[in-house]
């Protein structure tokens, strides 16, 4: 027998059910307007561009504060980059600014191999999506850890120290580049200078 509790409970329950929430439209709306900041094309404005980085990372990763949903997004990520970004990704963040298109030729798709998936209307591979997806993470954490883009941008282009004298955008070609930089950004953020 239900006592006057349980069935107060089971009304919350299916009154919440039916209501939507703003969660899943914010969110949706939010990975809309990331996508159309990124492809339209503007004047390169630092703190514009590592926002937009930012809001698309979030987005694709979920940016949840507990783990169990931090890691729903990074599987859901690992889907995305499995099945291949659109070949329009790269264009949208070359023309952010944000990435050099010399860096990203070189890091993610060459421009002939992009040109070529661009005129079969294919998808960026899983290996070039992944690459593409570690440069944006990194870019991301840059300016989360030294706090704005123009500063991030300057301290990934300059030789450091910590990582024997190499600049960290020309170690983001392999995994093990890529969390070595990673560690210096940590150590930064828990301010040790590097």
């Amino acid at each position: 027998m239900a006592t006057k509790s349980d069935t107060g409970r089971k009304a919350t329950r299916s009154a919440t059910k039916a209501v939507p929430t703003e969660k899943h439209g914010g969110a949706r709306a939010g990975k809309e307007s990331a996508v159309k900041e990124l492809a339209e094309p503007r004047r390169f404005v630092p703190e514009r561009a590592g926002s937009v980085i930012q809001k698309w990372y979030r987005l694709e990763v979920g940016g949840q504060a507990r783990k169990a949903e931090a890691l729903s997004g990074e599987l859901r990520l690992a889907g995305k980059v499995a099945a291949g970004y659109p070949t329009r990704a790269v264009d949208d963040v070359i023309s952010s600014g944000l990435v050099e298109p010399r860096v990203m030729y070189e890091l993610v798709v060459s421009r002939r191999t992009l040109a070529d998936r661009k005129q079969k209307e294919k998808l960026l591979s899983p290996e070039q999506s992944d690459r593409l997806a570690r440069v944006l993470r990194v870019y991301a954490r840059a300016e989360e850890a030294i706090g704005d883009m123009s500063r991030a941008s300057r301290w990934l282009h300059k030789e450091n120290r910590a990582l024997e004298g190499k600049r960290p955008v020309d170690l983001l070609g392999t995994d093990a580049g890529t969390r070595a930089v990673e560690r210096v950004l940590g150590r930064i953020e828990h301010g040790i200078v590097s």
